[in-house]
C-alpha cells in the first residue's frame, strides 16, 4: 500500500469573553486577556513541533 498525503483543517478555537469595560475601552479582568496570550504562544508551538504547515 502506498503512502497517501492527508490534507486536514483544524479549527482551534479558544473562547474568551471580551472582559472589557465598553464605557472606557480598558480590560476589567487583564489575566484574562494575559492568559489568552499564553495560550495562542503554545498553539504555535505545538504546530512547529508537530511540522504542520500554517
Amino acid at each position: 500500500m502506498s503512502a497517501r498525503r492527508l490534507d486536514l483543517v483544524l479549527l482551534w478555537h479558544m473562547h474568551q469573553p471580551d472582559y472589557r469595560d465598553h464605557a472606557s475601552g480598558e480590560f476589567a479582568l487583564p489575566w484574562v486577556y494575559l492568559h489568552a496570550i499564553k495560550d495562542y504562544a503554545d498553539m504555535a508551538w505545538h504546530l512547529e513541533r508537530h511540522e504542520v504547515r500554517a
